[in-house]
């Protein structure tokens, strides 16, 4: 019998597919007699629970292989477990690094819009004595949030696609330069931008023009 398998990983996770082809037992070049050929594992795919099939298949095993016993029944992702744990924490990582990038861009943000907004009293108290709406000013203060860190992800996304090799080896099915990955870490960052925007632009909008003209 002659056909294609798929690609498949021998030895690591991230390893690169090579040639590789499969020769029936009885046909092995380096069979030779006395040496013992018995398979010493069986790997068997289920669809759904494989916990049902153990019985049958030791049954079957017993019935057709009286010389073969079977020790242990051990599920896949158990035996994959030890190599996934690495790529699991330094995901873990990653993500928190995130998390915490995320929250110390909203209190900057939220940090440098309010400091802008105090300073700016007299300014936006003007601007509405002269005519200027509440939406007007919100939204003034609202684009000077959003513009900052549009800078900051234009410059954070070139960054990411110019290290692009060097997170490969870093990354599992997961490309440095998904446009995906790429795209909701963008909409994600927009959407906290906007939040830390929000209480400054408020503060903004509710300014008494006639308090803030008396200001020194």
């Amino acid at each position: 019998m002659i056909g294609v398998a798929e690609n498949a990983r021998v030895f690591d996770l991230v390893e690169d597919p090579r040639p590789v082809f499969y020769v029936p037992l009885d046909q092995r070049p380096d069979r030779a007699p006395g040496v013992d050929m018995t398979p010493k594992a069986l790997v068997v795919r289920s669809a759904g629970d494989p916990a049902p099939l153990v019985a049958r298949l030791r049954a079957l095993i017993k019935d057709t292989a009286t010389t073969i016993r079977t020790r242990r029944v051990i599920a896949m992702s158990e035996v994959l477990a030890p190599r996934y744990e690495p790529w699991e924490l330094a995901a873990r990582m990653f993500a928190g690094f995130a998390i915490l990038a995320i929250v110390l861009t909203v209190i900057g943000l939220h940090g440098v819009l309010s400091y802008l907004v105090s300073i700016r009293r007299r300014e936006l108290g003007v601007r509405m004595a002269l005519g200027a709406s509440q939406g007007r000013v919100l939204a003034m203060i609202l684009r000077e949030g959003v513009g900052r860190i549009a800078i900051g992800l234009a410059i954070g996304v070139a960054i990411a696609l110019l290290a692009a090799r060097v997170l490969k080896p870093l990354l599992y099915q997961v490309s440095p330069s998904d446009p995906l990955v790429i795209g909701v870490a963008v909409v994600v960052l927009a959407a906290c931008a906007v939040l830390a925007s929000a209480l400054p632009a408020r503060r903004a909008m509710s300014i008494d023009p006639s308090s803030a003209l008396r200001e020194e």
